[in-house]
């Protein structure tokens, strides 16, 4: 009863407006269209192209169970109890794994670009990025990212395993 005296109210406590009678100027089909993509930032590849590398790098550090997970994981698509049962290890003890690599991993990159790279090879040194630039980078990354993590992982083993 009480439900039905309040919706019985409503219509005299406060104005109604129908959908049906919004202006045509604010109607969406006359409402310009936006750019649906962002306006492109001239250092975009570069931003992208350093985390890269130092996303690279930084998977050549780790040792190799942690990329063995990595790879588990993001490659094969494995559950953590797959994982764990290759392991020989609790499901929750190879997720608290996986998080650390990913924390370590993360705050590794973000040090690499902020100390940048010295000149070597033939290549003009890079300075370091910012705090804004770093994030931006992973923020790119986010979006449409070509990594071939499967690829860094194997190329990193090989280099890892001696000839034999």
């Amino acid at each position: 009863m009480l439900a039905q005296r309040h919706v019985d109210l409503l219509p005299t406590s406060g104005k109604m407006v129908s959908l049906d009678d919004e202006p045509q100027e604010e109607s969406p089909a006359r409402m310009p269209q936006r750019a649906r993509t962002p306006l492109s930032d001239p250092d975009r590849e570069m931003y992208v192209a350093r985390l890269g590398g130092a996303l690279c790098d930084a998977l050549a550090g780790l040792h190799k169970r942690e990329r063995l997970i990595l790879a588990c994981y993001y490659v094969d698509r494995l559950t953590l109890a797959e994982i764990g049962r290759i392991l020989r290890e609790h499901e929750s003890t190879v997720s608290r794994q996986l998080d650390r690599t990913r924390r370590a991993l993360r705050e590794d990159v973000a040090e690499r670009l902020r100390r940048g790279e010295p000149a070597c090879d033939g290549r003009k040194a890079e300075a370091g990025l910012d705090e804004a630039q770093i994030e931006q980078a992973f923020e790119y990354a986010l979006q449409d990212w070509p990594f071939d993590l499967s690829r860094t992982l194997a190329r990193d083993q090989a280099a890892a395993d001696p000839p034999g």
